[in-house]
């Protein structure tokens, strides 16, 4: 279904229907491929295939890893988080999901070890100011600078949202942030 190794940078499969089969032929076609982007916004993920894709992910350069709106849980999140510092990504986007503190603690104990990663959007999830804290904290502990961090559209009041924001001026770690909600 896909040859293999796949021979282009950029690939963008959104808003389709793909089955384990097709994600198993997805995932060997990116192996050892010249991939550096990645989209499969709104499209189902089966859990039961995403290491198979992560691992394919380890032998190439990808760069942009986009999976908002794909129904990911705290269990799929730990499985990406785990892989983190072993891939090249630079910007992981898992908007629209279904991930919660769990997910946001999971992921702050790895973006230490996730050097290449500068820019992380995690908005339009379940998230609230305990696991958005967290993750703060471990992005402004880490050599790198983040360019980007989205916690917006969460479970964060905006008390919470001022917190975050001033957690964010006094690091230079972090350039930009977003923990903004519903009208503010």
């Amino acid at each position: 279904m896909f040859p293999a190794p796949l021979h282009f940078q950029s690939l963008e499969l959104s808003c389709c229907s793909l089955n384990i089969t097709t994600m198993a032929a997805l995932a060997m076609g990116l192996r050892h491929s010249n991939i550096t982007s990645l989209t499969l916004d709104n499209t189902n993920i089966d859990v039961a295939i995403l290491p198979s894709l992560l691992d394919a992910l380890l032998d190439t350069n990808l760069r942009r890893l986009r999976l908002s709106m794909t129904s990911l849980d705290n269990d799929a999140c730990a499985l990406i988080a785990a892989a983190l510092p072993s891939l090249t990504i630079v910007e992981l986007n898992l908007s629209y999901n279904e991930l919660t503190d769990r997910s946001a603690k999971v992921v702050s104990e790895v973006v230490g070890r996730a050097t290449s990663l500068t820019s992380l959007v995690l908005s339009d999830n379940d998230i609230d100011l305990e696991g958005a804290t967290a993750l703060v904290k471990a992005l402004s502990e880490r050599p790198q600078v983040t360019t980007w961090l989205d916690l917006g559209w969460n479970r964060i009041n905006l008390d919470g949202a001022d917190c975050l924001y001033d957690m964010v001026e006094k690091t230079p770690q972090i350039l930009k942030a977003s923990f903004a909600q519903w009208g503010e």
